[in-house]
Parts: structure tokens; sequence; C-alpha cells
């Protein structure tokens, strides 16, 4: 389901800003949403991974926007279409706060970045006994 609104949202906001030429992103499921454990009472644990060439520095669209900022708002995007009021309350409550840089960084984190944090800082732990 977040792969499919991910991809119509992306295709709402290339409408308007464009597409990166070559680039990709992609939403990593974590918590109860990795695990496939999700409960009614559950949030939406995930980390937008973006990656680009280099020679790509903005979008083709009638509102260009530089590569960082393009995935930082198509995840805006993302999180809003994800959270949108129902006449029962949010759809889903999002938590991003999983990624690299947690809640001071941005919202999209490129795949070299994320590649570096997971080899040199990120801390492994196990449930398993």
């Amino acid at each position: 389901m977040v792969g499919a609104l991910l991809r119509r949202v992306g295709e709402a906001f290339a409408r308007e800003h464009g597409r990166i030429a070559g680039g990709r992103v992609a939403a990593l499921a974590m918590g109860k949403l990795g695990s496939r454990e999700m409960t009614a009472a559950s949030d939406l644990d995930l980390i937008l991974i973006y990656d680009f060439p280099p020679q790509a520095n903005e979008s083709d669209g009638r509102k260009p926007l530089g590569a960082e900022l393009y995935y930082a708002r198509l995840t805006q995007r993302l999180v809003a279409a994800l959270t949108a009021p129902t006449k029962a309350g949010k759809l889903y409550e999002v938590d991003l706060r999983l990624r690299p840089s947690g809640r001071k960084g941005p919202l999209a984190t490129r795949l070299s970045a994320f590649a570096l944090y997971q080899r040199d800082e990120a801390e492994t732990w196990s449930t398993w006994r």
C-alpha cells in the first residue's frame, strides 16, 4: 500500500515539478510495518531513500527543484497522503525518526549517505535469544 501510494504521489508531484533524470526513490518499512506485524494502533515507521546521477542537479518540470529539495518535498507529500484525515480520524500516523539523521536532518536520505550511516554509525540490535 505504501509503495502504491508513493507511485501515485510521485506521479502527481512530477506533473508540477517534473522528474530527476535517472532518479529513483524507495520507502523502507521499519518497525511493525517492516516486520509485517501491524495492528490497528500501529504507526508507519518509514525511511525514504533516494538516489540520482551526479549530473542530475534539478528536476525537469515547469517548477524545477534541486534534487535534495525534490525528494524532501516528495516525502512531505507522501506523509500528507498517508496521514489524510478521514471521518474516523487520520489514516495512519507516520514516524520518520528512524532515518539516520533522526528529527534533525532531511526527511529523505540519499542512498550513499544511508549506506555510510549503516556501515559506520548504526547500532545493531536483536531480540534473538
